[in-house]
């Protein structure tokens, strides 16, 4: 291929609505990397999620995404042009190796008029309904963010506050409300096998990630759970989830995220994984903008629960690829190329 590439390396500020309260701490906005590319009058971009808790910064992402060079770029377009998306990226980050590995298959989806599903080699089918995330400390805060959505499902965030109470709370005035719950490792051995128990007549369809610690101490806050326990942050790759089926049996599923994961390859490959071992999947994200929710909708369908409700948090998303009605996810219908082209003249 002769021809000239342009790369472009963006950092944009991703405000959020209402603060976002974890266990982890408080944020008002995320800082994303956006790797953008050119060729043949033809681009690809794809977006970095900036997980503090996760050690990542920004500048450790520029530096990883700074490593591709142009020739390189070629070689992988080149690769995936030939039908080979089996792309070994060389980046030492898994938010980097999804913000390359997106922008390539934006560069193909435009270039071959296939859509993302295609080329993941996957069936089109519907989303999940996806579930809303509602923090805060009090339940006014709580309250709050559910009128202001009004969906069916939601995601209280917990490991903050007085979380059993606001939730007990919470079912009292949503009684037809599904509710998720997700700790962020934020409650401590002794305190799991407590709330757990306190969870019992409440309704809840799963609870996220209940502790930190070890895989024992995971089974044994999830052997006491009335509540299906799914896993985030202990599950990174392929290896964790053959290690949780096995030592972990009293846990029902996993969460995938694609910058969790290095890509919707790597991803797929999870949730394949997961499955051949016995475990629901619920996809998830970071704090993104619709271009990462865009590429995650692709492998949804293929995940028990869909937790794809980022771009609605933000004050702005820059890209307008989906909306939602009610907890369904829809695809905006704006061509993924112009869209593409446009974020790479105007940055």
């Amino acid at each position: 291929m002769n021809t000239a590439v342009q790369i472009k390396i963006i950092r944009k500020k991703l405000y959020l609505k209402h603060p976002f309260k974890l266990s982890h701490g408080t944020y008002r906005y995320r800082e994303n990397l956006f790797f953008v590319f050119s060729c043949q009058g033809i681009s690809g971009m794809g977006e970095a999620p900036i997980v503090p808790y996760y050690g990542h910064t920004p500048e450790m992402i520029v530096r990883d995404l700074q490593t591709i060079s142009r020739k390189m770029l070629i070689s992988l377009i080149e690769k995936g042009l030939s039908g080979d998306t089996d792309w070994d990226i060389p980046l030492k980050t898994m938010p980097a190796r999804f913000a390359v590995e997106t922008a390539l298959l934006v560069f193909l989806s435009s270039r071959t008029n296939r859509s993302m599903a295609a080329l993941l080699g996957i069936p089109e089918r519907p989303v999940p309904p996806v579930s809303f995330t509602i923090t805060g400390n009090s339940i006014e805060e709580l309250t709050a963010g559910i009128e202001e959505s009004s969906p069916d499902i939601i995601k209280l965030k917990a490991g903050v506050g007085d979380d059993i109470e606001n939730i007990v709370k919470i079912r009292e005035r949503f009684p037809e409300i599904v509710i998720r719950m997700d700790v962020n490792g934020g409650w401590s051995l002794k305190e799991a096998v407590k709330k757990v128990q306190l969870l019992r007549n409440l309704d809840i369809q799963l609870l996220e990630e209940p502790i930190t610690g070890t895989l024992d101490d995971i089974q044994a806050a999830a052997e006491e759970s009335p509540v299906p326990v799914f896993l985030d942050e202990s599950v990174q790759g392929e290896e964790d989830v053959y290690r949780v089926a096995e030592k972990v049996p009293s846990v029902q599923g996993i969460v995938v995220k694609l910058a969790k994961s290095g890509g919707p390859f790597a991803a797929l490959s999870l949730i394949r994984t997961a499955g051949e071992a016995g475990l629901d999947v619920m996809l998830s994200s970071m704090v993104e903008s619709s271009l990462g929710i865009y590429t995650a909708a692709a492998l949804a369908p293929l995940c028990r629960y869909a937790d794809l409700d980022s771009p609605f948090l933000l004050v702005s998303d820059p890209f307008n690829l989906v909306s939602y009605r009610g907890n369904t996810l829809e695809m905006s219908g704006v061509p993924l190329s112009e869209v593409s082209a446009e974020f790479f003249e105007n940055s």
